[in-house]
């Protein structure tokens, strides 16, 4: 599972300026909501990152 996600961040640009279904469900396990100014995001890898809300 982790070289398959190694292998979809390799075949993306350095900088992504479009929406690519097919890296989000490669690389995110699930995303929490917990109330609008606290939304996190949680990869397959286990890191949690918080969203920017503006």
């Amino acid at each position: 599972m982790m070289e398959n996600f190694m292998e979809v961040l390799r075949g993306l640009p350095q900088q992504v300026d479009y929406f690519d279904e097919g890296a989000w469900y490669a690389m995110v396990g699930f995303v929490t909501v917990y109330g609008k100014e606290d939304v996190r995001i949680t990869f397959k890898n286990g890191m949690e990152v918080p969203t920017k809300n503006e």
